[in-house]
């Protein structure tokens, strides 16, 4: 099988691509210094659709607390203007290649606080974003591309290789597409 991994550095991405590696697949890492996720077109033209696409991007773009944590003067504080191009170019592109490539299986490492309801006010603007992530999920489901979310909650650097070990494992099942699962359980997300 041939899978492409888009965000690649990470210790849980290589971990994710060593465990795929190991099972005999061909793993092709892509990353922010070698693809530029304004132009999807030129990034996808001449090259064969892979089996997987994998993607595990901060949606964030690298924007960290107090970015992501609401307050009341959070308007007059910060701009969310560079996070949310940032997710909007990420977005497009992942859209764009769901759209080419409609017979690939997608796996989005997401997360399942766009779902979560008891998190008040806190971190509103990333859950927002994921939520994005999660809809294109369900709206490629929905037109039958097997695209899915696994959810690695829990991962710390005690844990990487279990949970990477797990998120191929999900990957390579065949579970219900439309849906978002967590990695250390393989339960699905209640949405």
């Amino acid at each position: 099988m041939i899978v492409w991994l888009f965000g690649s550095t990470s210790p849980f991405a290589v971990s994710v691509k060593a465990a795929l590696e190991s099972a005999g697949h061909h793993v092709f890492a892509f990353g922010r210094d070698t693809v530029d996720y304004t132009e999807p077109k030129d990034f996808v033209e001449g090259l064969d659709a892979p089996d997987m696409i994998i993607f595990n991007q901060h949606v964030s773009g690298g924007f960290q607390q107090p970015f992501l944590d609401y307050h009341p003067e959070f308007h007059r504080d910060y701009t969310l203007k560079p996070m949310y191009e940032h997710m909007d170019s990420v977005l497009l592109f992942k859209t764009y290649l769901v759209e080419c490539f409609k017979q690939t299986k997608f796996i989005f490492i997401t997360s399942s606080i766009a779902v979560l309801k008891e998190h008040g006010m806190d971190l509103l603007a990333y859950r927002m974003l994921r939520a994005l992530e999660h809809q294109l999920i369900y709206a490629a489901a929905a037109d039958g591309i097997n695209a899915l979310g696994i959810c690695p909650g829990g991962l710390n650097s005690d844990n990487t290789v279990e949970y990477a070990n797990r998120t191929v494992d999900l990957a390579l099942s065949n579970v219900k597409p439309g849906r978002v699962y967590f990695a250390n359980t393989g339960d699905e997300v209640p949405a």
